[in-house]
């Protein structure tokens, strides 16, 4: 072997020791998230209880790990990227028979309540003596898709030293407030009658972040989650156009925004929405979609014993109360229009 030959190959496996040293960054993380899912499964399976809620408490009990560096890696990545994933692959659970069934409800709850919590957002606002900037943020983080929306947004607005201490409480607060909506929602639609397409609706419709959807929906059933994922799916969507709305606003009034972001379109909604078409249109073996969708829902048990570890009510309080009190109005807002439509409708 020449020399040229022997350094390309001392090259290739100082990369390959690199790479694999920086894998085992994320392993303490990942398997801490592991061990949750694994005890709440454990749980749920020999004395009963949802294992989703189990999953989030018991995460919940490992909090003060969530910021030491040993695990801050792999919690983030369970909490993050392996949750778009899980979210992808539930498009092979949905199936247009389903969609037909629902009809066009999740279209109109979407289509008019994202621009009425944005507009309501305003309000409050101005209440709270917030700038319109701050009022827009807080708006798409319950309108849209909680802490990805808000970072989406703040990707092509101006910034202060203000605005980001105000979008850093939000950011912090969306999460503590989808948590809870996500624990008392079920039991609230529950107690007003509404089941199967109303409750997947209602929570789908009103969560602010994917992961507290998936968590209210399938604590339920498969078909309520089904459901509530789907229509949390046409919010998403929304954040596109709303994005491209934002940019096109501040371009033309020629203020600063920040540079080398170009416009997100998520790819795990575009993973969902191509694989719901493919399940539907193409003859794919059932043992597969079945395999698929027990790996999503694993997936999203890694994702809600992360959050669970994430998750500082207290933290949220102590940064920012005015901010908080914008997003409970905001949320409360939406949870009453949401069930005023589903009345009317």
């Amino acid at each position: 072997m020449s020399e040229k030959e022997q350094s390309a190959s001392l090259d290739m496996l100082s990369a390959g020791h690199a790479r694999i040293k920086h894998l085992r960054t994320y392993m303490p993380g990942v398997v801490l998230c592991a061990t949750v899912a694994m005890a709440a499964q454990f749980i749920g399976e020999h004395y009963g209880g949802p294992v989703i809620l189990l999953a989030l408490l018991l995460g919940m009990a490992f909090n003060q790990l969530a910021e030491d560096t040993t695990f801050e890696r792999g919690i983030e990545f369970c909490a993050r990227s392996l949750l778009r994933f899980g979210v992808a692959l539930l498009g092979v659970q949905i199936s247009f028979d389903q969609l037909q069934t629902i009809g066009s409800a999740p279209y109109v709850l979407v289509l008019i309540s994202v621009p009425s919590v944005i507009g309501f957002s305003f309000l409050v606002g101005k209440v709270l003596n917030f700038n319109p900037v701050q009022s827009l943020i807080a708006g798409i983080a319950v309108a849209i898709c909680g802490v990805a929306a808000v970072l989406a947004v703040l990707a092509v607005i101006p910034k202060t030293k203000q605005d980001d201490k105000h979008s850093l409480c939000i950011l912090v607060g969306v999460t503590g407030v989808s948590t809870c909506c996500m624990l008392l929602y079920p039991l609230l639609a529950g107690s007003l009658g509404i089941q199967d397409d109303g409750l997947g609706l209602f929570l789908g419709a009103t969560i602010h972040d994917i992961a507290q959807v998936v968590g209210a929906g399938y604590l339920v059933s498969d078909h309520v989650g089904d459901v509530a994922i789907f229509t949390k799916m046409l919010r998403v969507s929304l954040l596109v156009v709303l994005v491209l709305l934002v940019s096109l606003y501040y371009r033309k009034q020629a203020v600063p925004r920040s540079k080398g972001i170009s416009l997100p379109i998520p790819a795990f909604l575009i993973g969902f929405m191509s694989l719901m078409i493919l399940v539907n249109t193409v003859d794919v073996a059932q043992p597969l979609v079945d395999e698929l969708g027990h790996f999503s829902r694993l997936c999203l048990l890694l994702t809600i014993a992360a959050l669970g570890v994430k998750t500082q009510l207290v933290a949220m309080v102590r940064k920012g109360w005015k901010s908080l009190i914008h997003l409970i109005c905001n949320t409360l807002f939406l949870a009453a229009l949401t069930l005023l439509l589903l009345q009317l409708y």
